[in-house]
């Protein structure tokens, strides 16, 4: 059986500390999830508090250096692949915070291949994107996939959401040299991506796997599938959800929003009364002190 490490990075907004206890509490609700390595990365200080309840849970806490200020926030998460690197794991699923799990992501490895889900609108559309691979020397890559959430767009295949990535360690030691460079690229040109150079991390990500050519799987739309949008925009919804993507569709306690179509609203209501658990409540109790 595959050795996996699963981690998220937060920074000093006290939200993400809020989205890390639902992140692992709902990790920790799970049986076949229990044995994976479990690590938060953050860039300041934890709560004691917090950071106890993190250790009692079986997490690893590792302070990194945030990447930088503005834009280049966004690219905290290239911050841990370093240690990432560094867990003799086998197997790596890079998530961010505000995800919580219905099903052990360990069903989500694929042997040799790197895992991500497309974008769920194009950002940025597909002309600033043209001119964005166009820049960097990939003419001949063409922007004709659709965009997970909204069927009339295009992008690129590799253009993914960054809120998942699941790949083997190997392949991270080979991808994170050109995922940071691409990264780099990205936030210098203002001029091509103007207010979407926010998402310079996953356009890196998109650069550095055309440059590096690695295997690629698309996962499955019940994995980080994302509970923010109107109920206009979900055509399909799955069967069954690993993982729910909540963003800002949250209140104050962590409990998710419904979004007003049955079949993910059961799934939300499912997470839901998973954080209502002890894991979940003793460390709301301890975040309510902030």
């Amino acid at each position: 059986m595959a050795s996996i490490a699963i981690s998220c990075v937060i920074d000093e907004d006290f939200k993400y500390h809020r989205q890390a206890r639902s992140f692992i509490a709902s990790l920790a609700a799970l049986d076949h999830a229990r044995d994976l390595k479990k690590i938060v990365h953050h860039t300041g200080p934890l709560q004691p508090e917090f950071s106890a309840w993190l250790s009692g849970q079986g997490v690893t806490t590792r302070q990194v250096a945030r990447y930088g200020d503005g834009p280049a926030a966004y690219c905290n998460k290239l911050q841990q692949f370093e240690s990432l690197l560094q867990t003799g794991a086998s197997h790596l699923i890079l998530c961010d915070a505000d995800i919580v799990f219905l099903s052990s992501p360990r069903a989500l490895v694929r042997e040799g291949h790197v895992r991500a889900r497309i974008v769920d609108g194009p950002n940025p559309d597909a002309a600033m994107l043209r001119r964005l691979l166009d820049a960097a020397g990939f003419r001949d890559e063409p922007c004709s996939a659709q965009p997970g959430f909204q069927p009339g767009a295009r992008t690129h295949r590799l253009n993914c959401n960054g809120g998942m990535y699941v790949l083997e360690r190997k392949q991270l030691s080979e991808l994170s040299p050109a995922w940071r460079r691409w990264s780099a690229y990205c936030l210098s040109r203002q001029d091509i991506l103007r207010d979407k150079i926010l998402h310079a991390d996953q356009l890196g990500f998109m650069l550095a796997m055309l440059e590096t050519g690695l295997p690629f799987a698309e996962l499955p739309c019940h994995a980080n599938f994302p509970t923010h949008f109107d109920p206009a925009r979900y055509a399909d919804v799955p069967e069954t959800f690993s993982s729910l993507h909540y963003h800002g569709n949250v209140d104050g306690d962590g409990r998710l929003g419904c979004v007003g179509i049955p079949g993910i609203d059961a799934a939300i209501r499912k997470a839901n009364a998973a954080l209502a658990g002890t894991a979940a409540a003793s460390a709301n109790a301890l975040l309510k002190i902030a």
